[in-house]
C-alpha cells in the first residue's frame, strides 16, 4: 500500500530487462511522487 490520499501524485515506473535480443524481466513499479527521486547509471552494450 503506498498510504497516500486520493490526487497525491505518483510516479508508475515501466521497466524492461534485456538479455542479448530477448526481454529478460518486465516490472511495472509504483512509487509516491513526493518521497522519490528518481536516476540511472548503466553502460551501452558493445556493437554487435
Amino acid at each position: 500500500r503506498l498510504m497516500i490520499r486520493p490526487g497525491d501524485p505518483c510516479l508508475l515506473l515501466h521497466r524492461r530487462t534485456w538479455s542479448g535480443a530477448a526481454v529478460a524481466t518486465v516490472n511495472k513499479l509504483t512509487y509516491v511522487g513526493s518521497r522519490y527521486s528518481l536516476g540511472s547509471r548503466y553502460a551501452p552494450s558493445p556493437a554487435a
